[in-house]
């Protein structure tokens, strides 16, 4: 649902993980939800509060709508004349993900 919008979306989009921080509207409404306390995990790219699909799926459908809003992002940029040809590295896979979100969770 939300790689869909974000593809019929006119401009250009970018998501991340609802992060709540400290004395922020979020920080008080959802404090009470949060799974970890690990401030390194509070960077908009681990999940922080509860998700619908276990973790591992949900990076993996993280990555996939990263990806196609990657392509969305490149093929406006290229439209501008900004830039040609250009190539990001590849983008980490899901598993890859989940791992480091482990790794940090143990405190490894």
């Amino acid at each position: 649902m939300v790689r869909e919008w974000c593809m019929n979306a006119p401009e250009v989009v970018n998501i991340s993980i609802n992060t709540p921080y400290p004395g922020t509207e979020t920080w008080i409404t959802e404090q009470r939800r949060l799974q970890t306390r690990d401030y390194r995990l509070f960077d908009i790219q681990h999940a922080v509060l509860p998700t619908k699909l276990p973790l591992a799926a949900f990076y993996g459908e993280l990555l996939r709508t990263q990806r196609v809003l990657y392509r969305k992002h490149m093929a406006w940029w290229t439209r501008a004349g900004v830039c040609r040809g250009a190539r990001a590295s590849s983008p980490p896979r899901a598993d890859q993900l989940f791992a480091w979100h482990h790794e940090l969770q143990q405190g490894l």
